[in-house]
């Protein structure tokens, strides 16, 4: 299949999945066109400016997100294409009170096959209360940044992660786009749903570690056990390195997948109980290998 070609594949499997959702500002994708509310309030281009933003919303079609940290007081974004660009098709932005959103391009009809674009943004080095990227193809990278939130939804762009902190929530969606993140600080929640891209995070703790997936592998490293992990795959392995004290009772089920720890535990039924059994730890794989190792 052609490049054309993958791309007319993936914006037609982005506007099913988005058709009628309702949700606002999350755009529709077609063929011919983005289209999304109050289109009237952007700005064509990039920009820099020291407004206080507390939640950011990126909405882009292909080519890469790139999120970083910096020490300065300053919020800066540019894009780079593969082509001249027009206004209508460079991107847009609205700062909607301490909300910046940004779009891959003016609201309408388009001739979007091809168009490839790099989005930059720098932000200072506070918290976020949330950052929120849609994507279809475009690949995500976060750096030094610091949120209580986090939200990622893509259809095959990898997700990349490194010397972040999420204080309170992740939720990252991918169709065969992997995810590897590497976060500095303890996470309440992380939540991870797949259909072939691997799921890989490493945390200094995690009480909730929840992912789904049909083929793509399983890997936590964290250096404190989480307090509930729910883990569901058929065929994608599922790698735990935990301290040698973790504490969980693991009920794993499968149908013809191998398991094997380097971390001591007993065995009752289908359960495995590790130190004192307090942790809930729950896998289900079809022919998924599971493999513990120590920390």
């Amino acid at each position: 299949m052609n490049k054309s070609a993958s791309l007319t594949l993936a914006l037609t499997l982005c506007a099913l999945l988005l058709s009628g959702c309702g949700l606002h500002m999350r755009p529709s994708l077609g063929l011919s066109g983005i289209n999304y509310e109050h289109p009237e309030k952007y700005t064509v281009g990039g920009a820099a400016f020291t407004d206080k933003v507390e939640q950011v919303e990126i909405h882009w079609l292909s080519g890469s997100v790139t999120v970083t940290g910096h020490k300065g007081n300053e919020i800066r974004f540019s894009e780079r294409a593969n082509r001249n660009l027009t206004n209508d098709l460079s991107l847009h932005y609205w700062l909607d009170g301490s909300t910046l959103r940004i779009q891959f391009c003016r609201s309408g009809k388009w001739n979007l096959n091809g168009l490839e674009k790099d989005l930059t943004l720098q932000l200072p080095e506070r918290l976020l209360q949330s950052l929120t990227v849609d994507t279809v193809s475009a690949r995500v990278n976060l750096e030094d940044l610091a949120m209580e939130d986090l939200e990622l939804d893509s259809v095959s762009g990898a997700v990349r992660l490194r010397d972040c902190q999420v204080s309170d929530r992740a939720r990252v969606d991918t169709t065969s786009g992997s995810v590897k993140a590497e976060l500095t600080a303890a996470l309440r929640e992380w939540k991870a749903d797949t259909v072939s891209g691997s799921v890989e995070l490493t945390v200094p703790a995690v009480g909730d570690f929840d992912v789904n997936t049909t083929s793509g592998s399983v890997s936590l490293t964290a250096e404190k056990a989480p307090k509930d992990l729910d883990v569901d795959t058929v065929s994608g392995s599922v790698t735990l390195c935990l301290p040698a004290d973790a504490d969980f009772t693991l009920d794993f089920d499968t149908v013809s997948g191998s398991f094997s720890s380097a971390l001591a535990c007993k065995t009752e039924n289908s359960r495995r109980i590790f130190g004192n059994g307090s942790g809930d730890y729950s896998i289900d794989t079809t022919s998924g290998s599971v493999r513990i190792e120590k920390n």
